[in-house]
């Protein structure tokens, strides 16, 4: 994790060093301090606190982090057609520089996703279907969302040592890996550590996951539909009591779950959108704090 000087940090957060020194030192910005006793600033929280205090960032070649030049007024009805763009050309970096606007600009992870970025793939989906776009553009693009949303959970604020853990990803014959990719970052700019292990993984491979890392949430996100035979979904209701047993929720979402579906089988929370996620994830930490 990247971190900066005081003086750094002014000039990205336009105030003079010293006044960095006085957040620091009254807790306003979280800081570390070298053996020689100098203030280091991760990048994660000087992003944080510009995104809760409505503050633009400068030099942001500083932070190591996509300028957001052009963007700093960014709303997603604004963005919607860039990103559409963006991702059709495959332009990274202003998909990039979209994306972090949105973000510092106060919108959540969940938000951009449900908002920005799904209607944006749904868009090049029917470009593909109608030959409109090639396949390798729509891999590209995807190749490309991945990317973005990996450099913007390197970015978050460490959940800390103590934080819940979240991993999941699709059961077999699902190979998209964009939800996935959302709903790892949702977890983590919720404070918890979160892991997405990949997609088309059979069920069983996902219950040997629980048992292995004894997560918080198992999630499973379903796009594409699987051979939800008798014994399948026997199999999959094993599964959830099992994570039942082990106090781990099972969370599932995806457009192929049927409400007759979901009448069958047994879940803790279906989440049809990633702000349903992000509210059940809001609930149940608050429930677990409260309690502790």
């Amino acid at each position: 994790m990247k971190l900066v000087t005081p003086k750094q940090a002014g000039r990205v957060l336009n105030v003079s060093e010293a006044t960095i020194k006085r957040w620091c030192d009254q807790g306003h910005l979280a800081a570390e301090k070298t053996q020689g006793g100098h203030r280091r600033i991760a990048v994660p929280e000087i992003i944080h606190y510009a995104r809760t205090h409505g503050r633009h960032l400068a030099e942001t070649e500083v932070l190591n982090i996509p300028s957001v030049s052009g963007h700093t007024d960014a709303t997603i009805k604004r963005s919607l057609g860039d990103i559409e763009n963006a991702l059709h050309e495959g332009q990274a970096e202003k998909l990039s520089s979209i994306v972090f606007a949105l973000y510092l600009n106060g919108h959540s992870v969940a938000e951009i996703g449900d908002l920005a970025i799904s209607p944006a793939f749904r868009k090049i989906g029917e470009m593909w279907h109608c030959g409109d776009l090639n396949i390798y553009q729509e891999r590209r693009a995807c190749q490309i969302c991945r990317d973005v949303l990996a450099r913007l959970r390197e970015n978050l604020p460490d959940p800390g040592s103590r934080a819940q853990m979240a991993i999941g990803g699709s059961i077999s014959g699902d190979h998209y890996e964009i939800p996935n990719a959302l709903i790892e970052t949702v977890f983590r700019e919720n404070r918890i550590w979160s892991q997405c292990t990949g997609v088309n993984l059979p069920l069983e491979s996902l219950a040997q996951l629980a048992r292995d890392k004894k997560p918080n949430y198992l999630w499973m996100s379903l796009s594409e539909s699987a051979p939800w035979t008798s014994s399948f979904i026997e199999q999959f209701n094993e599964l959830y009591e099992s994570l039942a047993s082990m106090g781990c929720a099972l969370v599932i979402g995806g457009r192929a779950l049927s409400e007759k579906l979901r009448k069958q089988i047994k879940y803790s929370v279906f989440c049809d959108d990633l702000r349903r996620l992000e509210s059940f994830i809001k609930a149940s930490t608050s429930l677990s704090r409260g309690g502790a």
